[in-house]
C-alpha cells in the first residue's frame, strides 16, 4: 500500500484539516504525559488561541490554526473533566514563555513544544 499525500482529506476545510493535525497531537501528549500534564497543555493552549488573536502582527499566526486548536481544546475539556495540577500548569507556562523568548530572537513560533 502507497499512501499518496492526505487524498482520504482532500474534502476537509482548512479548518477541519487542522483539526485532525491538533487531535493527533491530543493522542501524542495523552501517550506520552502524564494525565496532570495534558490537562494543564490543554488549558494552556485554550489560553493562547484566546491571547494570540490580539496580536495579530505576529509572523506565522494564521486564524484558522488558532480556531482549530482552541475547538480541540474546547471539545477535549468538555469531555475530560479532570482538575488543573498547578504547580504542573506553572511549569508549563514559565517554559512557554522562555520559548516565546526564544521566538522572538529566532522569528519561529514554538507553540508546541513542551
Amino acid at each position: 500500500m502507497r499512501h499518496q499525500g492526505k487524498h482520504s482529506q482532500a474534502e476537509l476545510n482548512r479548518v477541519d484539516n487542522l483539526r485532525l493535525v491538533y487531535q493527533g497531537n491530543v493522542r501524542f501528549w495523552e501517550k506520552h504525559y502524564a494525565p496532570e500534564e495534558v490537562v494543564a497543555m490543554m488549558r494552556f493552549q485554550l489560553l493562547l488561541c484566546a491571547v494570540l488573536p490580539a496580536s495579530a502582527s505576529m509572523p506565522g499566526l494564521q486564524s484558522e490554526a488558532l480556531h482549530a486548536r482552541a475547538s480541540v481544546c474546547r471539545d477535549w475539556i468538555a469531555k475530560n473533566r479532570r482538575p488543573l495540577h498547578w504547580p504542573t500548569a506553572l511549569r508549563i507556562v514559565a517554559r512557554q514563555f522562555s520559548l516565546l523568548w526564544r521566538w522572538r530572537r529566532s522569528g519561529v513560533f514554538p507553540l508546541d513544544d513542551y
